[in-house]
């Protein structure tokens, strides 16, 4: 009684003759889309059928993903529902002896030696899981789940390289490669252990990895291998993510239930001695030196967290928090510069460097101290950062000590950070609450004239000559932010939260131009650097203003964050600013984030539940309808200068994961495991460069690009959609991703436009991505509920007949040809985009909003790039509420378009957010939104 949706793909000029409809289809022309009713999964490529003696699903649909040699080299995605798992490869095939799931679906994963190296990948309910290679096999005294699931990983020595993926329940670990074997002293979930992960020196190189509840935890690579001691996440999920050498440098995921974290890197590892969550997630994420430079990401419950680099390590004697959550972040020097995040609730905080431990004659918070972070001469020259709550900051360096006359908040003093001479110039940060502030160095105190958030003082930032110039901030609970530098001040006319917390982000000229973050409770954001200040004219969320954003010329371009509760999000710069109109989160803060003039000036974006995650730069921002994970906020991370320019973003309880790199970002309104969501993270090398992400439970995920896009005759997720990620080979290498619900998916550009006569889902949505063989290679997205997204320009236009979106509204993705290879976005409701560049206009005869206008972004040439935003004269009101559609035209700038008509149905009562992202000396990429 499920209907299942097929894709439909002739031989013109722009189909492909190894991608063909389901027999009894109806072609559309194009490529095109057609649903249909118990229709069996086809075959695509000879390295892509069914597995002799496959164990049917029952009557549970699987996707299965084909990877062909075609011209194209592209992936084929067929689902259905009641088919049996077909096998992939001749290396990929059940094992004898193998253990059945039951009643639980299993996932596999096939790579072949086809041109673009994709892997393969099935999944659905009540199969048997199978072997997979030679050197996969269980381990001798293995430890049985019992009736808990686990999953298995291998990495054999196929051709391809390949790793395999099987998961199921009930099932004993099986032991996989000479280099793959349970860790000795694995810690046990309850009476049964955790799974562990080992990194060898086989010809792959690869990791393996093994999770789940109740199985024993095995080793997997010398760099990636379980922390003495750590503690289990209990009865909730974590993901894992391993990056190793092989040929097609592919990691591995693995995602379970009531096991505890794994480590990923030589510089990424747990802290012995570290103390459990408790109830609340933390997630990881490490950067390691591999080909790739993939970063690993380890995210679930009640975990403890882990250490990053050698010169990161637990601190001897260190106090925990109690109940109280930490933050960690970690920038090594690998080839990226990726920085490593870690945070989470109830953990002790951990010492780092040799050049990092607690100060004598420190003063406690109250019982419990805390170590904070000090940056050293470490090879990396990396600073590390401990913050949480009820915990005696510690002294550091001899640069990073408490500052004589330091103000108190109330009879309890904290510690500041300190900014030194060290080769990197980091800066360190400690922040809690309830603690009297101290000044620090000669260029660390209390700005004159701050403004007191209640009867407390804080303390505040100052910025001197230091190689590094480095800011230094700390902040707290119920204390007023002072002035410190004349590149750190409150805004003048800024607005208090009251009693919700800001975070300020400051970005100096040190070697790694690394930013800093604190946050806390109760006070006023302030104005950072002369680049750093809130947007006039800023939309509250509800009654409480947040703290903007803003670039300026500094030499990083860095600029600085500020974000809390209940506060409205403000533009900033060009490039990074909140959507007009934004949605509140209610009591949840969002966060933004912005990047600077890296090679690919990429800005990036984070956001938080409950709210609306704008978007900044194409490779990087918050998946729509992500399932939070409980009434817990969310932690960001932000990378500098690196020649990738990525930033990296990490997520917790009660807000939506995002990612950040196009290597890393959550999955669009993914589907929980059980009632807590997880996300999965794949990069590879193949030609392509796609990373593949699949993250929920029980639905088929959909495909875009030709080696990732929806399977003809796909079966819809039921009330929940999934997420795509997918990576191209564009200059800047950015990924896409959308999602949404109830709509079907179009095709935007000459290699991603919607098909004639599309057939919607039906009242659940799902997303699909494509990836074509522009020479930019960018992905296309869109996505929306009900509705069928509308082309723009002859690669992007409204669809004639196109369905309303209700009071949903969609929002599109549309990557060009233009020098920058930029994508563009662009979504709302009801508004009429307005003009702002010479080739950023209004359609003509667009739909007026009603009495309420709407702003642009312009972006000019100037060296600052400011003058490029303002509002659009004359803009047009909201009225009925018209769609807007997204152009790309090969303009000198390479500016996008943005065209709105009148004639289609309106988006629905709930805002939109463009991104635009042009050519300009800076680069800048620039938003517009507004709200109905």
């Amino acid at each position: 009684s499920i209907s299942t949706t097929f894709l439909y793909r002739d031989q013109s000029p722009s189909g492909n003759p190894d991608y063909f409809p389901a027999p009894g289809s109806v072609p559309s022309g194009q490529s095109g889309l057609l649903s249909c009713i118990g229709v069996s999964p086809l075959r695509a490529n000879l390295d892509y059928f069914p597995a002799q003696g496959s164990v049917p699903f029952g009557s549970i649909p699987t996707t299965f993903r084909h990877r062909g040699q075609s011209p194209s080299g592209q992936s084929r995605l067929l689902s259905c529902t009641g088919v049996s798992p077909l096998r992939v490869n001749p290396d990929y095939f059940p094992a004898p002896g193998s253990v059945p799931f039951g009643p639980i679906p299993t996932t596999f994963l096939h790579r072949g030696q086809s041109p673009s190296g994709q892997s393969r990948l099935l999944s659905g309910t009540g199969v048997s899981p199978l072997r997979a290679n030679p050197d996969y096999f269980p381990a001798q005294g293995s430890v049985p789940f019992g009736s808990i699931p686990t999953t298995f990983r291998h990495r054999g020595q196929s051709p391809s390289g390949q790793s395999r993926l099987l998961s199921c329940t009930g099932v004993s670990p099986l032991r996989v490669n000479p280099d793959y074997f349970p860790a000795p002293g694995s810690v046990p979930f309850g009476p049964i252990p955790t799974t562990f992960l080992h990194r060898g020196q086989s010809p792959s190189g690869q990791s393996r990895l093994l999770s789940g509840t109740g199985v024993s935890p095995l080793r997997a690579n010398p760099d990636y291998f379980p922390a003495q001691g750590s503690v289990p996440f209990g009865s909730i999920p974590t993901t894992f993510r391993h990056r190793g050498q092989s040929p097609s440098g592919q990691s591995r995921l693995l995602s379970c239930t009531g096991v505890s974290p794994l480590r990923v890197n030589p510089d990424y590892f747990p802290a012995p001695g570290s103390v459990p969550f408790g109830p609340i997630p933390t997630t990881f994420l490490h950067r390691g030196q591999s080909p790739s430079g993939q970063s690993r990401l380890l995210s679930g419950t009640g975990v403890s967290p882990l250490r990053a680099n050698p010169d990161y390590f637990p601190a001897q004697g260190s106090v925990p928090f109690g109940s109280i959550p930490t933050t960690f972040r970690h920038r090594g020097q690998s080839p990226s510069g990726q920085s490593r995040l870690l945070s989470c609730t109830g953990v002790s905080p951990l010492r780092v460097n040799p050049d990092y431990f607690p100060a004598p004659g420190s003063v406690p918070f109250g019982p419990i101290p805390t170590t904070f972070l000090h940056r050293g001469q470490s090879p990396s020259g990396q600073s590390r950062l401990l913050s949480g709550t009820g915990v005696s900051p510690l002294r550091a360096n001899p640069d990073y000590f408490p500052a004589q006359g330091s103000v108190p908040f109330g009879s309890i003093p904290t510690t500041f950070r300190h900014r030194g001479q060290s080769p990197s110039g980091q800066s360190r940060l400690l922040s809690c609450t309830g603690v009297s502030p101290l000044r620090v160095n000669p260029d660390y105190f209390p700005a004159p004239g701050s403004v007191p958030f209640g009867p407390i003082p804080t303390t505040f930032l100052h910025r001197g000559q230091s190689p590094s110039g480095q800011s230094r901030l700390l902040s707290g609970t119920g204390v007023s932010p002072l002035r410190a530098n004349p590149d750190y001040f409150p805004a003048q006319g800024s607005v208090p939260f009251g009693s919700i917390p800001t975070t300020f982000r400051h970005r100096g000229q040190s070697p790694s131009g690394q930013s800093r973050l604190l946050s806390c409770t109760g006070v006023s954001p302030l104005r950072v650097n002369p680049d750093y200040f809130p947007a006039p004219g800023s939309v509250p969320f509800g009654p409480i203003p947040t703290t903007f954003l803003h670039r300026g010329q500094s030499p990083s371009g860095q600029s600085r964050l500020l974000s809390g509760t209940g506060v409205s999000p403000l533009r900033a710069n060009p490039d990074y600013f909140p959507a007009q109109g934004s949605v509140p989160f209610g009591s949840i803060p969002t966060t933004f984030r912005h990047r600077g003039q890296s090679p690919s000036g990429q800005s990036r974006l984070l956001s938080c539940t409950g709210v609306s995650p704008l978007r900044v730069n194409p490779d990087y921002f918050p998946a729509p309808g992500s399932v939070p994970f409980g009434p817990i906020p969310t932690t960001f991370l932000h990378r500098g200068q690196s020649p990738s320019g990525q930033s990296r973003l990490l997520s917790g309880t009660g807000v939506s994961p995002l990612r950040a790199n196009p290597d890393y970002f959550p999955a669009q309104g993914s589907v929980p495991f059980g009632s807590i969501p997880t996300t999965f993270r794949h990069r590879g090398q193949s030609p392509s460069g796609q990373s593949r992400l699949l993250s929920c439970t029980g639905v088929s995920p959909l495909r875009v690009n030709p080696d990732y896009f929806p399977a003809p005759g796909s079966v819809p997720f039921g009330p929940i959609p999934t997420t795509f990620l997918h990576r191209g080979q564009s200059p800047s290498g950015q990924s896409r991703l959308l999602s949404g619900t109830g709509v079907s998916p179009l095709r935007a550009n000459p290699d991603y436009f919607p098909a004639q006569g599309s057939v919607p889902f039906g009242s659940i949505p799902t997303t699909f991505r494509h990836r074509g063989q522009s020479p930019s290679g960018q992905s296309r997205l869109l996505s929306c509920t009900g509705v069928s997204p509308l082309r723009v320009n002859p690669d992007y236009f409204p669809a004639p007949g196109s369905v309303p979106f209700g009071p949903i509204p969609t929002t599109f993705l549309h990557r060009g040809q233009s020098p920058s290879g930029q994508s563009r976005l662009l979504s709302g409701t009801g508004v009429s985009p307005l003009r702002a560049n010479p080739d950023y206009f209004p359609a003509q005869g667009s739909v007026p909003f009603g009495s309420i206008p709407t702003t642009f972004l312009h972006r000019d040439q100037s060296p600052s790039g400011n003058p490029d935003y303002f509002p659009a004269p004359w803009s047009v009101p909201f009225e009925q509420i018209p769609t807007t559609f997204l152009h790309r035209d090969q303009s000198p700038w390479g500016q996008s378009r943005l065209l709105s008509f009148t004639g289609i149905s309106p988006f629905g009562s709930i805002p939109t957010t463009f991104r635009h992202r042009g050519q300009s000396p800076s680069g800048q990429s620039r938003l517009l939104s507004c709200t109905g």
